[in-house]
């Protein structure tokens, strides 16, 4: 069949790959049921239905076209962006990407984003932040974590693929770790990844330790207290390594009780808005403690 389309890298990045039950359940359903699969194009790039595609092509299976016309490469990154964003198996890394990834290309629309400038008050951020129901500051955050993980995937594709899959676990601070790093760097953590590799989530903080000696993860910073000054200070209790694990276990215990209430007195009368936002807020919290989780080291 000839292959008159294609699938650039700036697009693919965008596009989460169908986990190993879906990706049958794909073959299934075109080579057993013959339904065959609807393509979606902008010019001569496939924007939808990717892993579709490419099995077509290389099974030589006939595929349906749909052209959808837009007015910009960034009009087609954000159409991409929204139209992920309704997946439901989307993962929390590229949830938080595409948002940013989204806010970019709205900004670069709008005119009010300029490289090397900071966002100039458009209204960009303000209608990304009505659109998924979340703050300005939080969608200032997805943006930078976006361009972040676009200078590692300049860098480096694989890495930046590993981490959008989230076989490599990666925090903000991670990836801001990573986009500062040059490319042979880059490729050494991508060959100490692929060396650990074993099927299973593996923690960047556990892995970078075997090749950055110098690494630490982020922490607070500590105040320093100047006493050479005749300060009297305080005498306080020996640190506790437990306290702040003991105090979060107490917290998540409150915030139980509170869902519990919620949804004990059910939600008629609420808002569509109050709801999305809580949904994403929910989305965010399961995020963090499957990462916490994960760092804990016990079942």
């Amino acid at each position: 069949m000839s292959n008159r389309f294609h699938i650039p890298d700036d697009v693919r990045i965008l596009i989460q790959k169908y986990d190993a039950d879906t990706y049958q359940n794909m073959k299934k359903q075109i080579v057993k049921d013959r339904k065959y699969p609807i393509i979606t194009v902008f010019d001569d790039i496939v924007v939808d239905g990717l892993e579709e595609f490419e099995f077509c092509q290389e099974n030589d299976i006939p595929y349906r076209i749909n052209r959808i016309n837009l007015l910009s490469k960034n009009h087609l990154y954000s159409w991409i962006c929204s139209k992920q964003l309704t997946r439901s198996d989307i993962n929390s890394t590229m949830y938080r990407f595409l948002i940013g990834f989204q806010t970019l290309a709205e900004m670069t629309i709008e005119g009010a984003y300029y490289k090397g400038n900071e966002f100039n008050n458009g209204t960009a951020i303000e209608n990304m932040a009505k659109l998924y129901s979340m703050n300005r500051q939080r969608i200032s955050s997805y943006k930078n974590y976006a361009i972040n993980l676009i200078k590692i995937h300049d860098e480096n594709p694989d890495l930046a693929g590993y981490i959008l899959s989230e076989q490599l676990l990666s925090s903000y601070n991670n990836i801001e770790y990573l986009a500062k790093r040059k490319s042979f760097e880059l490729e050494e953590i991508l060959l100490e990844f692929k060396k650990q590799e074993n099927g299973e989530t593996i923690r960047f903080n556990d892995l970078v330790k075997n090749i950055d000696s110098s690494y630490k993860p982020a922490r607070t910073k500590k105040i320093k207290i100047d006493s050479s000054k005749g300060l009297e200070i305080k005498k306080m209790p020996e640190y506790d390594p437990d306290a702040e694990l003991n105090s979060l276990s107490f917290t998540i215990s409150s915030w139980i009780n509170t869902m519990n209430r919620v949804d004990e007195r059910g939600m008629d009368g609420t808002s569509r808005e109050a709801k999305k936002e809580l949904s994403n807020e929910l989305k965010e919290l399961i995020y963090q403690a499957y990462i916490l989780k994960k760092h804990l080291g016990v079942r």
